[in-house]
This record gives C-alpha cells, sequence and structure tokens, in this order.
C-alpha cells in the first residue's frame, strides 16, 4: 500500500515536470520537449499501475478476510 504510494507520487512529480515544460514553452508541445513528452507517457503508466496495485491489494486484503469468516461458525 505504501509503495503504491510512493509510485503514485512519482508519477504526479513526472506528470508536474511535464507542465511547467509546456507552461515554460508557451503552451505549446514542440520537438524540444520529446524527452519530457515521453517522461509525461510514462508518468501516467506509473499512475496507473500505482492504482492497478492499491486496488489488487484492497481486494486480496477483502477476499482474505471474507474466506477467513467463511471458516468459523456462526
Amino acid at each position: 500500500m505504501v509503495g503504491s504510494g510512493i509510485l503514485f507520487c512519482a508519477g504526479m512529480a513526472i506528470g508536474i515536470h511535464f507542465i511547467t515544460a509546456y507552461v515554460n514553452a508557451g503552451f505549446e508541445v514542440s520537438g524540444d520537449m520529446i524527452a519530457a513528452n515521453h517522461l509525461a507517457v510514462a508518468g501516467l503508466l506509473v499512475i496507473i499501475l500505482s492504482f492497478q496495485t492499491f486496488v489488487s491489494t484492497l481486494l486480496v486484503h477483502a477476499v482474505a478476510a471474507y474466506t477467513a469468516n467463511q471458516g468459523s461458525p456462526q
């Protein structure tokens, strides 16, 4: 869970880097920003993967809690 948060923050930092480069270029995506463009796509990928990791972890914990309660008499 903590790892997902760290990955999310890293992705946001990369996204913010692209936004500042975009604003400094006069709101124009040019060939000079090719590295920032590629990093922005990688940052979005990291954000998506961190969200998937977080949700998958929640799902695994929910299934574990559900199966633990199934074995006990009510």
